[in-house]
């Protein structure tokens, strides 16, 4: 029986395109199992959407749900300067969207490539902490910048959910909360940053290997 494995996606117009070649990158190096994917969003392109239904008709092991967010009232986005958009904390909302039926999520920027099987990711034990996340690149200013006390930092591209913790925990309360309560002051990295703030370094790291960044260096 093929594995059921949730991942999620928080887009807008911006990334509709870029969301259908992540999930193909997925699909590919995964067919072995149902891929249930959750795209939380506040508007799309025709265009994306019309693609994105016709790779799931492609694919007989992935499904897609869509859950438009039509209503921000009480939360609070500080966006800052640059290409990222307030979508990007469209992360924090899989468990006020998602069925509860859906415990664990692996959660993906639509900017990532998948190059293999996605399985020993959405097994990894968390060690009864909310997520797992891989340490991010110049830890050590963020912690500073934040005043993190705990001396980790990680990066919310990958993401390994538990939204049963994450609903008991009430944290997405708790990280619109403290945005409000810093405000745009100390934020530099938005969403990743919130969720640092509150986690403080209470969380599982996973091996580098699920969120790296390839550099391509021309040849002399």
């Amino acid at each position: 029986m093929a594995e059921q494995i949730h991942i999620g996606f928080g887009i807008d117009k911006n990334f509709g395109r870029f969301a259908g070649i992540t999930i193909t990158s997925l699909v590919h190096n995964n067919i072995q199992h149902d891929l249930n994917i959750h795209i939380v969003y506040d508007e799309l392109l025709p265009e994306d959407m019309d693609r994105l239904k016709k790779t799931e008709q492609l694919y007989r092991n992935l499904t897609l749900h869509f859950y438009q967010i039509t209503s921000t009232e009480g939360m609070t986005f500080i966006v800052p300067p640059g290409h990222i958009t307030q979508a990007m904390y469209y992360r924090y909302l899989f468990v006020d969207l998602l069925p509860k039926s859906v415990k664990r999520l692996i959660y993906l920027d639509a900017d990532i490539i998948c190059k293999d099987d996605i399985l020993p990711l959405w097994h990894t034990d968390l060690q009864g902490r909310v997520l797992g996340a891989v340490r991010d690149w110049g830890e050590d200013r963020s912690c500073g910048r934040i005043g993190l006390k705990n001396g980790r930092y990680f990066n919310s591209g990958v993401l390994l959910m538990d939204l049963v913790k994450w609903r008991q925990q009430k944290l997405t309360q708790k990280l619109f909360r403290w945005l409000e309560q810093v405000g745009n002051t100390k934020i530099l990295w938005g969403d990743q940053d919130a969720l640092n703030g509150v986690i403080d370094g209470w969380f599982t790291e996973l091996p580098k290997i699920y969120n790296g960044i390839v550099i391509n260096a021309a040849a002399v």
